[in-house]
Parts: C-alpha cells; sequence; structure tokens
C-alpha cells in the first residue's frame, strides 16, 4: 500500500479523535458533513469557493486550501483568544494596519468593530490571497478598507516570499523543516512603516500575524519617532526567536519608549500552567476552547516576565501591546 495514502488516512483518523476529544461529538459530526462539502467541491467544483457564515459577516472559503479556509469551513472560527483579545480594544473609528490579511479574517471581523467608514489598509503579498480577499470584502459590502499587494518588512524593496500548501502559512523566511511551506518563492514588495505611515497614516491599532518576520517589522518601528504609538497586536513564533536572538532586543526597545503587554494569551495548557508559575491569574472566567486547546487571556505581565515567556521559554501565544 502506497505510504502517502497511510500517511493521509493517520491523520484523518488523528484528526477524528483529536476533534472528538476536544470539541465534542455535535461539532464532530457537523465537521464530518463539511468535510465531505470539501470533497464534493473539488472534485465536481475544482474552480469554485464554498461560502459560510463567519461569526456576523460571510466569507468565500477555498475548498482546496489547507489551511484557514478548511478550518473555517469545518468549524466556522478559529483562533479565538486572538479574537477576544481584539474585541476588548476595537472601538468605533479606529484606523488599522492589518499586516499579513490573508484572506480577510480578521479584516472583517474588525470593520464590524470599527464601522463602514473607519480606515483600514490591508497588507498581503501572496496574489491568490489578495485576490479571495478582495472578493470577502466585495461580499460583504466593504468598499472602504484599502488593499495592498505587499509585505512590511524594516527595509522598502522587494523580499524572497515563500508560499505555503496552508494560505496561512506562508513567510518571508524559509522555514526548511516545514513540510507545507514551498521552496518556490515569488518576489514581494515590501514597505516600511514610516514610508506607510506618511502615504496614509499613523494607525490606532497595527494587526499582524506574518510568521516570525514581526521581527522586522517591530524592530523598524523602534528607528523613528511618532507622537501617538499604534497599539500591536501579533502572534508570537517562539522557533524563531530561539535561532534569532534579535527579538530579545526588539521587545527592550519597545518598552523602553513605553509599550507594555496589555493582554496576552497563552499558546495551549502548557503556556497557562508556565504563566501560571509566575503568579498570573487569567481575566476570563473559564479557559477559551480553540484549535485544539485551551487557552487563558492575561493582563499586564511585567516586562522581565515578557522575555522570558515569549522569547525564551515558551507559552504566549498572542500579544496586545500598548503605550497606555
Amino acid at each position: 500500500m502506497d505510504s502517502s495514502y497511510i500517511s493521509v488516512v493517520a491523520r484523518i483518523i488523528k484528526n477524528f479523535f483529536l476533534t472528538l476529544r476536544t470539541k465534542g461529538l455535535i461539532v464532530l459530526g457537523l465537521a464530518i458533513k463539511n468535510y465531505f462539502q470539501i470533497i464534493v467541491y473539488k472534485k465536481f467544483f475544482p474552480f469554485s469557493f464554498i461560502k459560510k457564515n463567519i461569526f456576523n459577516y460571510k466569507m468565500f472559503l477555498d475548498p482546496k486550501d489547507k489551511g484557514i479556509s478548511r478550518t473555517l469551513i469545518l468549524f466556522g472560527k478559529r483562533e479565538l483568544d486572538h479574537r477576544e483579545i481584539l474585541l476588548n480594544v476595537l472601538k468605533k473609528n479606529m484606523r488599522i494596519f492589518d499586516i499579513g490579511a490573508n484572506i480577510g479574517y480578521y479584516v472583517l471581523m474588525q470593520r464590524k468593530c470599527i464601522g463602514k467608514d473607519a480606515k483600514i489598509v490591508a497588507f498581503e503579498p501572496l496574489q491568490e490571497n489578495v485576490s479571495l480577499l478582495r472578493k470577502n470584502l466585495n461580499l460583504n459590502n466593504d468598499r472602504t478598507t484599502i488593499v495592498i499587494k505587499s509585505g512590511v518588512s524594516n527595509k522598502s524593496g522587494f523580499k524572497q516570499f515563500y508560499p505555503s500548501s496552508h494560505s496561512n502559512l506562508g513567510s518571508f523566511n524559509l522555514d526548511k523543516q516545514s513540510n507545507h511551506q514551498s521552496e518556490d518563492k515569488v518576489r514581494a514588495k515590501v514597505y516600511r512603516l514610516k514610508h506607510l505611515f506618511k502615504k496614509y497614516y499613523c494607525p490606532d491599532l497595527i494587526r499582524m500575524d506574518v510568521e516570525g518576520h514581526e521581527i522586522e517589522i517591530l524592530s523598524d518601528l523602534t528607528t523613528f519617532k511618532i507622537k501617538k504609538y499604534p497599539m500591536i497586536c501579533f502572534e508570537t513564533h517562539i522557533s524563531r526567536y530561539k535561532k534569532d536572538l534579535r527579538m530579545k532586543n526588539v521587545l527592550l526597545k519597545l518598552f523602553k519608549i513605553g509599550y507594555k503587554i496589555k493582554y496576552a494569551s497563552s499558546s495551549s495548557e502548557y503556556g497557562t500552567k508556565l504563566i501560571a508559575n509566575y503568579g498570573y491569574n487569567s481575566i476570563n472566567p473559564l479557559p477559551i476552547k480553540t484549535d485544539d486547546v485551551k487557552r487563558n487571556i492575561y493582563q499586564n505581565i511585567d516586562n522581565n516576565d515578557a522575555i522570558e515567556l515569549i522569547c525564551e521559554k515558551g507559552g504566549l501565544r498572542t500579544i496586545l501591546l500598548s503605550t497606555k
């Protein structure tokens, strides 16, 4: 029997029991139904998208994508800790930069919170994602969000971008250990934040999930002065920080100009135990069940503790930095 076939079957069985254990029988049943929908679309409608209700908006999702689209088709939600942190800080008429906007999961979420006329600039370097992002904006009658086909980095110019079979896991940083990232790189335009602040505006919030490239973006933010520094929401990538020691220095510089961790979520049950050892209590009454783990949200983590938990030990996932 073909080894790749055995591998696929083993993965399906593993995911079956993982979903049953973490989400329950009802969610498992719905996921199985939705998985058959994916199979049907891939076989009979290979160029079509599946339309789904996601919270209080709609999205077109790609049944061929093994990443965010598949998760949303199966379960209708993801990264609920990240969402909860955003809901705690989003206000009407905020101005936002969304870096690594992908197909619009967070752009649409933010739009619903800040209002139809508030400003969002969404940056996404991969053309396939840009096309679906624009399609999703049109689906939700969003005529205000500006979509820029580019990335953001510490220098303006061009960089090599490495796509992935999981549309949300492409990166400017090649991970040779990854089994889903492609070495067939594409040339992508990138801009510095300083340039973007001058061209558009200094946002109230920068949200990003850029698979490790936050080091370059955050580093650039510390090289120039502005009157009001934006809140920053980003996901951590401990595997990169252990290899690239710059993240610790970047955080120290951010803390020096007044940033503090306003909110942070644990990465998993392991992260929750680790954070508890530092004496922190979660602000949510019950753990947040999401992405097959349980996470908690914390406030006002000490700078030194944050550096250890982000750069050395792991345990933190989504971070919200603020100067207020």
